[in-house]
């Protein structure tokens, strides 16, 4: 026979290992979260076996807690009930028959409904936050500015994504002739700065296109 002269501490932590990674130790702490009365105590031997089902399955990882389900009745029309969590550690229900262990719940849970006009809402917001720091490092050389365009301006979104800003403003040139201009700001939901663009504005006293000097 082959004897291993371990020292006592190592052979504990060898010993302790082989514990930890034997599957009736694994399978051991996870029927602590099974549970049925007293009166259904007969069914253990059935959710345990439903639990072992359940996590033998691509979509549960792991089952975090399994009871009989508050419709049954009696045990030939018993239900069970499972808390399941992912590999994303998000956690989902499922309900199984306590006699043919057969689903009456799909293990996939029904995708969580979008909000879409808060989500809008958000990319607008980030959209604004983008242009508005564009639009003062365009501008920070510009003599004695003026903008007309007051907080957020209405936004121009479309189906692709893009929300686009207008904001007016004047300014002057070296002769403090007052410049009238438009900015246009265009950001497009692909992670890239917004595009800015600065043109000459109309203006509405004079009903022509004032000129950049």
């Amino acid at each position: 026979m082959f004897i291993v002269n371990w020292p006592a501490s190592k052979a504990v932590a060898v010993i302790c290992l082989i514990l930890l990674l034997s599957p009736s130790v694994v399978w051991s702490a996870m029927t602590q979260n099974l549970w049925l009365p007293g009166s259904y105590h007969k069914l253990m031997p059935e959710l345990r076996k439903g639990a072992e089902k359940l996590q033998a399955t691509e979509r549960c990882a792991k089952v975090l807690e399994g009871k009989l389900h508050n419709s049954t009745q009696d045990e030939g029309r018993a239900t069970f009930f499972f808390i399941c969590r992912d590999s994303e550690r998000k956690t989902f229900p499922v309900l199984m028959d306590a006699n043919t262990l057969e689903l009456d719940f799909p293990l996939t849970p029904e995708p969580t409904p979008r909000d879409l006009a808060a989500e809008r809402r958000a990319r607008i917001q980030q959209a604004w936050q983008q242009c508005e720091s564009s639009f003062v490092r365009e501008t920070r050389f510009m003599n004695k500015m003026t903008i007309l365009t007051q907080g957020q301006p209405k936004p121009q979104t479309d189906e692709d994504g893009s929300v686009a800003f207008v904001i007016d403003f004047d300014a002057q040139n070296l002769h403090s002739q007052p410049l009238h201009y438009r900015a246009y700001c265009t950001s497009k939901d692909d992670g890239a700065l917004p595009e800015m663009s600065i043109q000459p504005r109309r203006s509405a006293a004079l009903g022509e296109i004032i000129s950049i000097h």
